[in-house]
């Protein structure tokens, strides 16, 4: 038997039957376990995408912007052609900066509202306590008197006035001006803040009546600037000792 391979009529060698040339090829270009990279994204595909995203951004800022439009009083129309987000962002802090001083002149009020409560609760109380309450200037001068102080001193209630210009010293009993002054002078120096003694006043009829008196200095700036005088009506027995 001839050793040369057998080969077809057509002189050449027989191929394998199913066997594809182009699968061989292949495989040489892809090293051994190797996966085959998946297709890259060129720069356009890139760009396109970001495009989009981009898109979706201004239209969601555009919602926002015309949502925040519809809660602002007075805005521009959302359709205008000089809508931007400047202009709708400055409205925005014009109407907080306005809303921010009217909350602060509200805040004020109501503070002096409750300024206005303490002062008429005060002066309620002034106008009915039953001890007698006056208020002097530094020089003893009277400047304001509660009903109760006018009823004590035999004055009616509604002419508790004619008491007001007054001094004290011009209601105080001579044999006792001396414990009065001393007072008041111990008083203004800042010396004492509270004295309290028995005094005599001289009624509206002339006659004297005997009083339990304090009197209390109310300072401003580090000065004295009032004197507030209570009396309650005592006798010799229970009068407690001057201590002034």
């Amino acid at each position: 038997m001839d050793p040369r391979p057998f080969q077809n009529e057509s002189g050449g060698l027989p191929q394998q039957q199913g066997y594809d040339s182009s699968e061989e090829d292949s495989d040489e270009d892809e090293e051994p376990g190797q996966k085959r990279a998946r297709k890259s994204e060129g720069p356009s595909d890139r760009k396109e995408k970001h495009k989009v995203v981009e898109q979706k951004r201004r239209e969601k800022t555009k919602e926002l912007l015309a949502e925040l439009q519809d809660l602002l009083p007075g805005a521009e129309d959302p359709t205008a052609a000089n809508f931007t987000m400047n202009t709708v962002l400055q409205h925005a802090i014009d109407f907080l900066t306005v809303r921010a001083a009217r909350t602060e002149e509200q805040a004020a009020a109501a503070q002096a509202a409750g300024g206005m409560d303490v002062d008429l609760a005060y002066r309620a109380g002034f106008m009915t306590a039953a001890t007698g309450i006056a208020y002097s200037g530094v020089d003893g001068t009277i400047l304001e008197v509660n009903p109760s102080f006018a009823s004590l001193l035999g004055y009616p209630a509604d002419q508790r006035h004619k008491l007001v210009g007054r001094t004290i010293f011009s209601l105080t009993a001579p044999q006792d001006m001396q414990n009065t002054l001393k007072a008041v002078s111990r008083l203004l120096s800042g010396e004492l803040n509270q004295v309290s003694w028995p005094e005599r006043f001289i009624r509206a009829d002339g006659g004297q009546t005997l009083f339990s008196v304090q009197m209390n200095s109310l300072w401003k700036n580090n000065k004295a600037s009032c004197i507030a005088c209570f009396i309650v009506p005592t006798d010799e027995a229970a009068a407690p000792p001057p201590r002034v």
